[in-house]
């Protein structure tokens, strides 16, 4: 993560990059909600201190997070917090649901954390529900990079479920089988021959679409699957190891949409 000189009074303007994935927390079901921007802006100087409000899941369902009536309460109670705790200069980075509890996460300073309970009755608005509040210093942001920030698997898994949606948004059969692109690059150095063999072993074929005189190889490997989406994850996450392994980098997938009439 890199640090950039912004004043002492002053942090940076941050873009909107809020995204989400699923993950594990505790051995349990999860779910962590992100401002993916900071990773461009963290650590901020002018926010050193972690903080933190958690809230009591009323109806925390099997999976622990949340009933989708308990979960659209505690979203309204959510952005009341934000908007204060925003306005008190704080800087909401992110969220997580788990086992019951749903957790606010922002950066401060020492002077913040007795705002904190406050800033949660408030939100509550009179509603009889728990909350936990908390600070710690964390001048490294090392809570937002190294556990809100998700690991690269997840980073895959969200950039297939995006291209999985836009299929959906177009009808697509997601079950039925079409030819699927994957795309591979080989650093100049790099033999990808042994790589290649190994693939069409599994039923890709292969095809070079990188100027030979370039800084880069560039393929092309296609074979048809389905696109349901833990499906096409479970390729893509394989290509990409074995790619990695090999010297090169994994740089997504595509299809064309496959309708009924089709």
């Amino acid at each position: 993560m890199k640090w950039f000189p912004f004043g002492k009074k002053h942090p940076p303007k941050v873009p909107d990059a809020w995204d989400f994935y699923p993950c594990q927390v505790d051995h349990h079901p999860a779910s962590i909600f992100l401002n993916l921007a900071y990773a461009d802006f963290a650590p901020i100087e002018t926010h050193p201190t972690f903080l933190w409000i958690g809230l009591q899941i009323l109806e925390p369902d099997d999976h622990g997070m949340g009933h989708r009536d308990d979960a659209e309460k505690l979203h309204a109670i959510e952005d009341r917090i934000v908007e204060r705790a925003e306005k008190a200069g704080m800087l909401f980075v992110g969220r997580l649901r788990n086992n019951g509890d749903w957790q606010l996460s922002f950066y401060g300073t020492d002077e913040h954390e007795a705002q904190l309970e406050p800033l949660a009755a408030a939100g509550l608005g009179g509603e009889t529900r728990g909350i936990h509040v908390g600070a710690k210093p964390d001048p490294e942001w090392g809570y937002f990079s190294e556990f809100l920030f998700p690991p690269e698997e997840r980073v895959q898994w969200m950039k297939n479920r995006d291209v999985v949606l836009q299929l959906q948004q177009h009808g697509d059969v997601l079950t039925q089988p079409r030819t699927i692109d994957h795309c591979v690059v080989f650093p100049p150095g790099i033999d990808p021959g042994e790589f290649l063999e190994n693939i069409k072993s599994k039923g890709f074929t292969t095809h070079d679409v990188g100027d030979p005189k370039g800084a880069e190889r560039v393929f092309e490997l296609r074979r048809d699957d389905p696109v349901e989406l833990e499906h096409i994850h479970e390729i893509a996450m394989q290509l990409s190891e074995e790619v990695e392994a090999a010297g090169g980098t994994y740089d997504g997938w595509g299809c064309p949409v496959v309708t009924d009439g089709d």
